[in-house]
């Protein structure tokens, strides 16, 4: 006759399974306001490293399109968090021409801004 587990040993060997089942150091998806927010973030320190002023309603445009774009890139950007500099090459790729469309602006000198307020 073997007894069931129980108490503390229970609940860490629990743990550990679940470690093994999810990966011990893989993170969550990001939840879609984290998103927003630090999509938001990015642009600002963007901006602020052009020094040009950029009406509220084209921000607000930009922001959605920036965020659209992780949206539909999320997978991928989150298996990539860790690497900014190829982050920032596909920002480069994707978000930044329609963007600097959007800004009027020299794509250039928005994706030099970008990276340095990035990191990348």
């Amino acid at each position: 006759m073997s007894r069931p587990i129980t108490g503390a040993y229970a609940v860490r060997k629990e743990a550990v399974s679940l470690n093994k089942m999810h990966g011990k150091h893989q993170t969550a998806l990001p939840t879609p306001r984290k998103i927003r927010r630090g999509c938001s973030k990015e642009l600002y320190r963007t901006i602020k490293r052009l020094g040009v002023y950029i009406p509220q309603d084209q921000l607000e445009a930009g922001e959605t399109l920036y965020y659209k774009k992780v949206i539909a890139n999320l997978l991928w950007i989150h298996e990539n968090s860790s690497n900014r500099k190829l982050l920032a090459d596909w920002w480069d790729k994707e978000v930044s021409p329609e963007l600097a469309e959007l800004w009027s602006l020299d794509r250039e000198t928005l994706s030099n801004a970008f990276r340095a307020a990035f990191g990348g």
